[in-house]
C-alpha cells in the first residue's frame, strides 16, 4: 500500500463514526402543527449553513442568495481527492438525473482553495452533473462557509502526495430548502437509489 493508501485506511473508520455523530447534532426535532387540533414531529430546521459569497467555475461570483426558490444539493469536496469526492459527485450526478428532480442544484464547494481555481474546477466537474456549480475563493471564505456548515475537514501536510497534502472530511450531502434554512445532511454511504428517495422527500 502506497502511503496516502494506509492513512486514507486508518482515517475512514474514524470519518464515518464523526459523520454519523455530524448527522445526529444538525438534525434538531421540533413540532409542527400541520392542522388545528393536530401536532406532527418532524425533522426541523438546524443552526446550519448560512450567507456566502463564492466564485464559481466561470469566475462569476455567486452568493447562496442567487439560489433562492430552488432547492440546493451542497457536497465539499477536493478536485485531488483519489476516492470520497468522485465517488459522491458520480452519484449525486445519477441521483439528479431526469427532469423531476430539476428543483435541486448540485453545488460543490472546494476544501482546496488554493489548488482548485475555478480553471481547475471546470476542468474538474466536466466529469459530472451538467448543472453542476463549483465554488471556491480566498482561504477564508471558504474556511467560513466550511464552520456555517458545522463540517469536520482537517488538512493534513505531506509532502509525498501532490499538491504537498491529503484533507480528511465528514463527507455528506446538505439538502437545503428554497428559503436558503438546512433541511437535511445525507451520508456519503447512500447509494443512488437510496440518495432518489432522501431528495424526493424535500419539495419546500
Amino acid at each position: 500500500m502506497t502511503r496516502f493508501q494506509i492513512i486514507a485506511a486508518t482515517t475512514m473508520a474514524a470519518i464515518a463514526a464523526l459523520t454519523v455523530g455530524i448527522i445526529a447534532a444538525l438534525l434538531v426535532p421540533r413540532q409542527i402543527p400541520s392542522e388545528p387540533g393536530a401536532v406532527q414531529t418532524t425533522m426541523g430546521t438546524a443552526d446550519v449553513g448560512g450567507p456566502f459569497t463564492l466564485v464559481d467555475q466561470t469566475g462569476a461570483r455567486v452568493s447562496d442568495r442567487d439560489f433562492r426558490g430552488r432547492m440546493p444539493v451542497i457536497y465539499f469536496g477536493w478536485s485531488n481527492d483519489p476516492d470520497l469526492t468522485p465517488a459522491a459527485l458520480q452519484v449525486l450526478t445519477a441521483a439528479l438525473q431526469g427532469g423531476t428532480r430539476d428543483r435541486f442544484v448540485p453545488l460543490f464547494i472546494t476544501l482546496d482553495p488554493e489548488v482548485d481555481t475555478p480553471t481547475v474546477l471546470e476542468r474538474f466537474l466536466k466529469k459530472y452533473h451538467s448543472r453542476m456549480l463549483g465554488l471556491t475563493g480566498p482561504a477564508g471564505d471558504i474556511a467560513a462557509v466550511v464552520a456555517s456548515y458545522k463540517l469536520y475537514v482537517k488538512r493534513i501536510p505531506d509532502p509525498s502526495l501532490p499538491n504537498g497534502h491529503s484533507i480528511d472530511h465528514a463527507s455528506l450531502y446538505y439538502v437545503m430548502g428554497k428559503d436558503g434554512a438546512f433541511r437535511a445532511a445525507i451520508p456519503y454511504t447512500t447509494d443512488v437509489a437510496e440518495l432518489v428517495g432522501e431528495l424526493e422527500k424535500y419539495r419546500d
